[in-house]
């Protein structure tokens, strides 16, 4: 029988362990209560483990374009002052990316992997009076709320990357990003497909050798 999965949150996790699962042939239903998959906040740091799942389902070199590598960290008070500061070079692997893009990346090879689109029933402007729900309860609650209208909008105001300076500065002449994700996600998938087939080769033969 087939093994089914239901994950709740299209987000960077739920998406990485869609891929995962997808994969490995179990069939998988995301649950995601905004109307769109996009992420709040601007960077986020990636560190080793996360970089291994990354490398795992075949996207982190297509990432690399979209980020950096930090080199060193610095810690400050609110008055500016260094309170820490620390070398990552050579020590620990740590990348900073960009969240919406690496959302879309991440909603692209899942897609291509055979997870159907996330189950939304939330519309625009449902979502918006339920952000004003939250933050007149808030206000009198005094305490914070899950969904706040600034929340929705730092959602659908978030600009989407940029490289047209690369393009007309460097003459950089890329492919269109989701056809780079999609050709990424078949190649792996094809890699896997090829590794399962030559390991059940092995085995018929190994199993055959000793009759």
């Amino acid at each position: 029988m087939k093994r089914h999965a239901e994950i709740a949150g299209a987000g960077i996790a739920g998406l990485s362990a869609a891929i995962m699962l997808a994969r490995r042939g179990w069939s998988v239903r995301i649950h995601e209560r905004s109307p769109e998959i996009r992420e709040l906040g601007t960077g986020i740091q990636i560190k080793n483990n996360a970089l291994e799942v990354l490398e795992d389902i075949g996207l982190f070199d297509r990432l690399l374009p979209l980020g950096f590598k930090l080199e060193r960290s610095h810690h400050r008070d609110p008055a500016g002052r260094l309170m820490q500061e620390r070398v990552l070079a050579g020590r620990s692997r740590v990348y900073v990316f960009l969240r919406q893009p690496l959302i879309e990346v991440l909603r692209i090879a899942a897609e291509e992997a055979g997870v159907p689109a996330p189950a939304r029933s939330v519309s625009v402007p449902a979502l918006y009076a339920l952000a004003a729900l939250g933050s007149l309860k808030a206000r009198l609650t005094g305490k914070d709320a899950e969904l706040s209208l600034k929340s929705v909008r730092m959602m659908r105001a978030e600009a989407d990357v940029d490289h047209s300076k690369a393009v007309r500065e460097l003459g950089w002449q890329p492919r269109p990003v989701e056809e780079s994700i999609r050709a990424a996600a078949r190649f792996w998938a094809a890699m896997r497909s090829a590794r399962k087939a030559a390991e059940n080769t092995s085995e018929n033969s190994a199993a055959r050798q000793s009759e």
